[in-house]
């Protein structure tokens, strides 16, 4: 996949989430990591609680230890690489 492709997904991701209801996002960045990228959540749950959550999506990789903050980390995260390049191509 070339880096211009991973943006355009990265966007159309992003985008996504941010239209979703907050209280679906987190099926939501599920569905695409599970389609596009890494879902390391164990399912079903079980006496095996990780500290830290860790998902990737599009090379943008979140953590949180509340599975519930990982939407809104992974789109923090998703904004600064975007914000990132964009301030790489004004300079």
């Amino acid at each position: 996949m070339t880096a211009a492709r991973d943006l355009r997904h990265l966007e159309a991701a992003l985008d996504l989430m941010a239209r979703t209801d907050p209280l679906e996002r987190l099926q939501c960045l599920k569905a695409l990591c599970v389609t596009y990228g890494l879902w390391t959540i164990p399912e079903p749950p079980t006496l095996y609680s990780p500290v830290i959550y860790e998902i990737q999506l599009f090379g943008v990789a979140a953590m949180a230890s509340d599975i519930e903050a990982l939407p809104r980390n992974w789109m923090r995260a998703a904004r600064n690489v975007l914000d990132g390049l964009d301030e790489g191509q004004a300079a």
